[in-house]
């Protein structure tokens, strides 16, 4: 589940995936010593939304997706390794169900410098982040291994992200460009006894935010602190995060988001052999301004709390709490959660009224390992949301989603 990613160093900090390049020799010399890994999923997601009006109202998607990943990896000599990677992908529009074809893409192509306690990458590869998911960018990024501690440093002078949707996107944030933003991180990972830790901090300049004015322009800085810990068989996950946006939007005459935006989530679960119980809860201030803690507005981000269809990350004063099992039955993983919260709605950008909103999901999910490389899965969620539409009248909106992925990793 994704409320309960734990990043590992190298998906957090390193690689996420390597490549080649070809050399002038014959072609066993330039085949030697590659390494080519991917994957290929097909996968079917249906949802039925009704607003709580009329049945005429229900959004009904059915959605295919179809992706193709591969990597490659060469080394160029002892200490230079050439990486590429690439991807295809089939789906559907949302807007017309027609199917779209989406062309070729390079998703990593970088050189990556491995000499004792310092690696480093130069060129176009995964930001590997806690504030984005599979994000990338072309920049530089840098690991020193210091003892028991390994520092990071990276900038990136630009993302493929752009989020086109926001959950509050009447706060002044809506669509988010990422395509010529400065991207500079540093952090600090390490271990002390049982606990893991680590630390982010993270400036974005140069943010373009379409939803008011075409000229608005976004900076943000935000802080991370991760924290996990296993003492026999109870599993313990705490991740707390605060960011500061700045947004000039002299024209509107307000500041929507020149505001701080904190959260905190908690997770803990128990192993006892034939399942693992799990409960968790997450908690944002007052301040979220629309934007929250994802700098991209990436639900799959690891610093988000929510279920599959829900999530806080961008709520104002939000509380929610989940109840869960996993449960293996030999090549059958099953899990079953539970989310429940509120949080405060407003109806205009100057937030004088807050109004209360509540949200629930159901979810269970399948996960069925045919063999080493090949993956079954489906999930099936009910989700519902009430929300003040006007002063006077609430809206109770319910969701149906179900999908099947079939995926084989090589």
């Amino acid at each position: 589940m994704k409320n309960t990613i734990k990043m590992s160093l190298v998906a957090a900090l390193a690689v996420a995936g390597l490549s080649t390049t070809a050399s002038a020799g014959g072609l066993e010399e330039a085949i030697k010593g590659v390494s080519i890994s991917g994957k290929m999923e097909v996968e079917y997601d249906y949802s039925k939304t009704n607003d709580g009006t009329t049945n005429a109202n229900d959004t009904t998607l059915n959605d295919w997706d179809i992706d193709w990943d591969m990597t490659a990896k060469v080394p160029v000599n002892d200490n230079f390794t050439a990486i590429m990677g690439a991807q295809a992908d089939t789906g559907v529009n949302a807007a017309d169900e027609q199917i779209n074809d989406d062309a070729f893409t390079v998703t990593k192509l970088y050189f990556q410098y491995a000499n004792g306690p310092v690696t480093a990458m130069v060129g176009k590869q995964g930001i590997g982040a806690p504030w984005f998911d599979d994000e990338r960018a072309n920049g530089v990024k840098a690991l020193v291994a210091a003892g028991p501690v390994t520092l990071a440093a990276a900038h990136f002078t630009g993302s493929n992200a752009d989020a086109t949707s926001n959950d509050n996107n009447a706060l002044g944030l809506g669509n988010v460009d990422l395509e010529n933003t400065q991207i500079s991180a540093v952090a600090a990972i390490g271990s002390v006894g049982p606990v893991n830790l680590q630390v982010w901090y993270a400036n974005l300049a140069g943010i373009t935010a379409t939803a008011t004015t075409p000229n608005n322009q976004l900076d943000a800085d935000s802080l991370v602190v991760m924290a996990d810990a296993k003492f026999d068989i109870v599993n313990v996950g705490l991740k707390y995060g605060t960011a500061d946006y700045n947004l000039e939007n002299a024209a509107a005459g307000y500041n929507a988001l020149n505001d701080d935006a904190e959260m905190i989530q908690l997770m803990v679960s128990a192993d006892l052999g034939v399942a693992t119980p799990y409960v968790g809860m997450g908690m944002t201030d007052s301040k979220q301004g629309g934007a929250g803690l994802d700098l991209t507005n990436d639900t799959d981000s690891v610093m988000d709390f929510g279920s599959e269809t829900l999530s806080i990350d961008d709520l104002d004063n939000a509380e929610a709490f989940i109840i869960g099992v996993t449960v293996p039955v030999g090549k059958l993983t099953l899990d079953a959660s539970y989310v429940m919260g509120d949080y405060d709605s407003y109806l205009d950008l100057a937030k004088t009224t807050a109004y209360n909103a509540d949200l629930s999901e159901f979810l269970i999910q399948a996960d069925y390992k045919m063999s080493k490389n090949f993956n079954i899965g489906a999930h099936y969620s009910i989700a519902e949301l009430e929300y003040q539409e006007t002063s006077t009248s609430k809206v109770k909106s319910k969701t149906d989603a179900a999908s099947v992925s079939l995926e084989y990793k090589f």
